[in-house]
């Protein structure tokens, strides 16, 4: 899956081959989507603790959720549930990659730490996922149903342009205000000051060329020639 056209398809599934039948699993919608990497994480958070019980439940509640039904699901020996779980959570994984979630990176001298953000005192379990349909609704008029019924990589690229949407509207807003205007006194005219956009915006238009400084004594003396330009004629020739 490469992109928008690739997250709406309608034919996002599976055929699995079990003894004598033919089973189609569909891909989970969004709503779905969010119950099973909810179960999957519990799932693994069972094993891990050594809850056989719970996590037994836990993994009946996945095929149920996933498409599979009871019947085919008590039909399966271990080895044959085993190879179907890995098959949905293959199938029913994230498959897009999106600006908007990149993980912001702190600067802590090496660079190698996420940035850690202070928890605020409204939040919640899975608020992420409400923000979401919040925004999408308030955005573009949908209802929670509507949203649930697209595809989750669907819903990602609509997120994403609901966000660049609101910033471009704020940045038109914002650019009549006096605030988006800094007076200078020394050439006595006015200049225009950007609205901060996201990281995922901006560090590309923001980046600057790293600029190396190179000792007097170790620049090249003599007539330089520039192997770039010979590539480039070999390229034309």
């Amino acid at each position: 899956m490469n992109g928008y056209i690739d997250a709406i398809r309608a034919d996002q599934k599976i055929k699995v081959q079990l003894r004598d039948k033919t089973i189609t699993i569909y891909r989970a919608k969004f709503r779905d989507h969010l119950l099973l990497a909810r179960l999957r994480k519990d799932f693994a958070d069972c094993i891990r603790r050594d809850m056989a019980t719970e996590a037994k439940a836990i993994f009946r509640l996945y095929f149920l959720t996933a498409g599979i039904t009871e019947e085919m699901y008590e039909s399966m020996d271990a080895k044959d549930a085993l190879f179907v779980y890995l098959l949905l959570v293959e199938l029913n994984s994230f498959k897009i990659e999106l600006p908007f979630l990149t993980v912001n990176e702190s600067d802590n001298g090496d660079g190698t730490q996420d940035k850690k953000e202070e928890p605020l005192p409204y939040d919640y379990p899975d608020r992420q996922w409400a923000k979401w349909i919040t925004f999408l609704a308030e955005t573009f008029g949908w209802t929670r149903n509507d949203i649930f019924e697209m595809y989750p990589e669907e819903v990602a690229c609509y997120m994403q342009e609901a966000i660049v949407i609101t910033y471009f509207r704020r940045e038109d807003e914002r650019s009549l205000s006096k605030v988006s205007y800094k007076y200078d006194e020394g050439s006595k005219k006015y200049s225009f000051i950007p609205t901060p956009m996201p990281f995922w915006m901006s560090k590309e238009l923001m980046k600057e060329e790293t600029k190396v400084k190179i000792r007097k004594d170790m620049l090249p003396a003599g007539n330089v020639i520039d192997l770039s330009a010979v590539d480039k004629k070999k390229d034309n020739d």
